[in-house]
């Protein structure tokens, strides 16, 4: 028995014990026996009187013994029924309904750690209680403690698997994730979802909320740039709701942005490697219009690649007379059509194409480059080969300017076929009335050719540089007709400062000088009323003027340099070569 029980007193047990047991008392006052007990107390035990007579009195001794009995009986009663009534007030139901009672009505009052402590007790009584683990979540979430809060739950649903608890659970864990949400913590927010996926991995609920994050997620990733990071989180999107129509949208956004990035950038291969993966995943893009694009990309790349290879090579060697048959195939040989200057730069989308054969990647080292500029809405181009820097010209380098053109006749109205009248002109006395004497009937027998050499910065030149030109016979048999040379400072292009510009007819065998001087670009010199006293038939454009001539030895010709109105010498593609 229990100590407690042992040491109960008359004074105290109706206060502790059940109601049966107070009753019992009361019947035993009531047949006169003191504190309910048989009758007999201390000083009474040992006074039985005899008759006088020395005798015994058997029935008052009878009797006696009869009421101890009795009494002996009633108190071991009174004790059975004490111990029963203490049995069943500490009963382990009992005393788990008492402390989920007390649990309940320290919540009301918000005494959480006194409720913590009753609801504890009926789980040592319990572990398989829902109430007490549904107390304890209460608890602490009246004491704003979410982790003991979810640790209460997960504990209490492993214990009982009870729908209430995953309920509450889920529902909590899916509060937490949104308040990380809100705050872009989408780690965090994953994090949950991963103990959620463990929870019920089959819940749409769950599967929809993620959904929701994830597709937030990829489109930060995709604000901030992280393409990789944001694909990485499509894969997820895929694998939990790939069918959805709002994750195969978002992706196809992406893949439609991306892949033009790639593309235009001209990363094929990523591109390619892109579209394999999800080529059977995306049903919105249209893969196969990407990689057709690709295909002729690369296509028209190897030309390009072919094309400026000769470039940089024939540059690389010096060798104008074979540039200047290349460009001329490529221009006009039927059996070219397929690839030909002309096409060549017009189909470029930008103004300039280079090639660096070592590092093309980078751009950086001795490269080659074609480029394309506009002189009153003509299109020309020219070539350049020497030193680059992520694809802009900086360093010694030299370009290359050619124009096929045929000799004009005053005298038969024959015309040129092709090209544009070159930036030398002859002048005709009245005596003289036509150019080239004999070659009026060989159209295109000419070509005339320019090579810079000298410094670049920025993309153009900017330093001293030498101008060279040559008009020679295209069949490669008689010398040179006619060369010239500039040199001088350049900025940006343009001649700044004294020019000295010699000219030599190898005919004549003279030499021809053109000099002049010039303010970034602007020519400082007029000696147009000078030339037109002399008598000479001019052929100038309105507001042209003339900036240097000098006569043949035989006076009846002179070689001139002209300007336009408010035109700027230079170097081909800057400035008017001249």
């Amino acid at each position: 028995m229990p100590e407690s029980t042992a040491s109960i007193t008359s004074e105290n047990t109706a206060q502790i014990l059940p109601e049966s047991t107070a009753q019992t008392r009361a019947s035993a006052e009531a047949a006169g026996l003191p504190d309910g007990r048989n009758g007999m107390d201390d000083k009474n035990a040992g006074s039985i009187k005899n008759d006088g007579n020395g005798n015994n009195d058997g029935n008052v001794k009878n009797g006696k013994k009869r009421r101890k009995l009795i009494g002996l009986l009633a108190a071991a009663a009174v004790l059975i029924a004490a111990a029963v009534g203490i049995g069943i007030y500490n009963a382990p139901s009992n005393r788990m309904n008492r402390a989920l009672d007390l649990g309940a009505r320290y919540l009301e009052e918000q005494n959480y750690e006194q409720a913590l402590v009753e609801f504890d007790k009926v789980i040592a009584i319990d572990p398989m209680n829902v109430d007490a683990y549904l107390g304890k979540a209460e608890a602490y979430e009246g004491m704003g403690d979410t982790e003991q809060l979810l640790a209460v739950l997960q504990t209490g649903y492993e214990q009982t698997r009870d729908s209430q608890i995953k309920t509450e659970l889920t529902d909590t864990y899916l509060e937490q994730a949104s308040g990380y949400e809100q705050s872009a913590d989408y780690e965090s927010a994953l994090t949950v979802y991963d103990k959620l996926q463990e929870l019920d991995g089959e819940d749409q609920k769950i599967q929809d909320s993620l959904s929701s994050l994830l597709l937030k997620q990829a489109s930060d990733y995709v604000s901030n740039g992280d393409y990789d990071k944001a694909f990485e989180v499509y894969d997820r999107l895929l694998e939990l709701n790939g069918d959805a129509p709002e994750v195969q949208k978002a992706l196809g956004d992406l893949l439609n942005d991306y892949l033009r990035q790639l593309i235009d950038k001209g990363n094929y291969d990523e591109a390619k490697s892109l579209i394999e993966k999800y080529q059977d995943k995306e049903k919105d893009v249209d893969f196969q219009a990407y990689l057709d694009e690709i295909e002729e990309i690369e296509r028209i790349e190897a030309e390009n690649k072919e094309f400026l290879q000769k470039v940089f090579d024939l540059m690389a060697a010096q060798d104008y007379r074979a540039l200047c048959e290349l460009c001329k195939v490529y221009d006009y040989d039927p059996a070219y059509e397929t690839v030909f200057v002309t096409r060549f730069v017009e189909r470029m989308e930008q103004d300039s194409l280079v090639y660096v054969p070592e590092n093309n990647v980078d751009q950086t080292g001795k490269g080659a480059g074609i480029y394309r500029y506009y002189e009153e809405n003509t299109m020309y181009y020219y070539f350049y080969y020497g030193d680059m820097i992520n694809g802009s010209r900086e360093g010694e380098g030299s370009s290359f300017f050619m124009i096929n053109f045929s000799y004009i006749s005053y005298i038969d109205g024959m015309k040129n076929r092709y090209g544009y009248y070159v930036d030398y002109n002859y002048a005709v006395s009245q005596q003289v009335k036509s150019y080239g004497g004999s070659m009026l009937s060989v159209p295109d027998s000419l070509v005339s050719y320019f090579v810079f050499t000298g410094h670049w910065e920025n993309d153009a030149p900017n330093g001293e540089g030498t101008l060279e030109r040559n008009i020679t016979f295209i069949d490669n048999i008689r010398p040179a007709y006619q060369d010239a040379i500039c040199s001088g400072n350049l900025v940006d292009g343009l001649w700044d400062g004294p020019v000295i510009k010699k000219v030599f007819d190898n005919d004549f065998n003279y030499t021809f000088d053109l000099s002049f001087t010039a303010v970034r670009g602007a020519v400082q010199e007029d000696v147009t009323e000078e030339f037109k006293d002399l008598g000479f038939q001019l052929y100038l454009k309105e507001g042209a003027k003339i900036y240097a001539f000098d006569l043949y030895p035989d006076g009846l010709r002179s070689l001139y340099s002209w300007i336009d109105e408010d035109g700027l010498a230079g170097i081909f593609g800057f400035g008017k070569t001249g």
